[in-house]
């Protein structure tokens, strides 16, 4: 081949073989983590479970909330959406993002899958911006 030749197709399945292989043990080790939540003092943690009509199956996501609400007042709530090969697990396992629970913000951190929490248009199941 000379430069400037398109990729052989047969370089092209082994690379797309490598990148199937590879998402899939990235989604394994995700889905074996050990879950280890950081929770401070005065502050309780609940895991949740909704089912979503866009996404038509359950959906988990995390809530961190300051241990005594106070009566009739509104807190400000704050949604924590985690990366690329992540899960909602990911911001109370690898910080300490629930004292601001303590100080009076309920966190809300949900599943979003590999979707970068928006319809996607290659799955019209995956309807996350819905």
């Amino acid at each position: 081949m000379k430069n400037g030749d398109a990729t052989p197709p047969h370089t092209i399945l082994r690379i797309l073989l490598c990148a199937s292989l590879l998402v899939s043990a990235c989604h394994r080790a995700r889905e074996n983590k050990p879950d280890h939540p950081q929770i401070a003092k005065d502050v309780r943690m609940q895991d949740v479970r909704f089912y979503s009509a866009a996404l038509g199956r359950e959906m988990p996501y995390r809530v961190f909330l300051p241990d005594s609400l106070p009566a009739g007042r509104k807190l400000p709530v704050v949604y924590l959406l985690h990366g690329g090969d992540g899960s909602f697990r990911d911001w109370s396992n690898d910080s300490n993002v629930s004292e601001y629970a303590r100080r009076g913000v309920i966190l809300v951190m949900p599943e979003g899958d590999f979707s970068y929490y928006m319809n996607a248009v290659e799955s019209p199941k995956d309807r996350y911006e819905d």
